[in-house]
């Protein structure tokens, strides 16, 4: 059996719609939404169609999301959806439209499932348009301070309460380390905290540690008006 066939059988409690289809109608047409569909929307992902009779083409976000997956390593079981494995040198036709199966059924979630808050963060990685983490919060409304190395504006209040809330057993931003602040001249905490959430701005949501890179950057890359 292929890893594509056991990964059509092994979506563990998450049930199937056939072909995606059901879910991809009713969204078309407007009907009622799940509750998870409404937050990612609310939180301004955008879902994939989930038409598996359409071919992809070569740049679509349906092929990056394919790349992603099918390089999880062994021990990644916590990023899989269910049991579906796909393999990189697989039918990618095949295994897109097995994403977009499994997704059909994540997309069901209600808020009442035990399995919300882990079914939010698969369908972040897997179900919708790939985004930066810049360009979801410019859509949320809430864009990134300038990180150029000659404008710091809004970036000293942003020191300020960092230099709060961090502590030795507290480091906000992992790779920032604290400098001793003198005569109120933040500039070096200021060039640290710049360089942390440089690392933040590009990430996308189909890449490791999304959430919690968006999360850190809401907190620290944003101004604090």
């Amino acid at each position: 059996m292929t890893s594509l066939a056991k990964g059509a059988i092994g979506l563990g409690g998450l049930g199937t719609v056939a072909g995606g289809g059901l879910l991809a109608h009713s969204l078309a047409k407007g009907d009622q939404k799940s509750a998870l569909i409404k937050k990612l929307e609310s939180d301004k992902f955008t879902i994939l169609n989930l038409d598996t009779s359409k071919q992809e083409s070569e740049n679509s976000g349906w092929q990056k999301i394919f790349l992603g997956y099918s390089s999880l390593s062994d021990g990644k079981e916590n990023r899989k959806i269910g049991n579906l494995t796909l393999s990189a040198s697989g039918d990618k036709r095949e295994g897109i439209n097995q994403l977009k199966k499994a997704c059909s059924s994540l997309l069901n979630t209600e808020g009442d499932s035990s399995n919300f808050e882990k079914n939010y963060q698969l369908a972040t990685q897997w179900c919708v348009e790939p985004v930066s983490i810049e360009s979801l919060l410019q859509k949320q409304g809430t864009p990134f301070l300038d990180t150029g190395a000659n404008n710091n504006q809004g970036w000293t209040e942003v020191a300020k309460a960092y230099e709060k809330a961090q502590s030795n057993t507290n480091k906000p931003l992992n790779e920032v380390t604290w400098s001793s602040v003198s005569n109120s001249n933040y500039d070096a905490n200021i060039t640290n905290i710049k360089n942390a959430c440089n690392t933040r701005k590009t990430k996308s949501s189909h890449e490791e540690g999304f959430l919690n890179a968006l999360k850190e950057a809401q907190s620290w890359c944003t101004s604090r008006a």
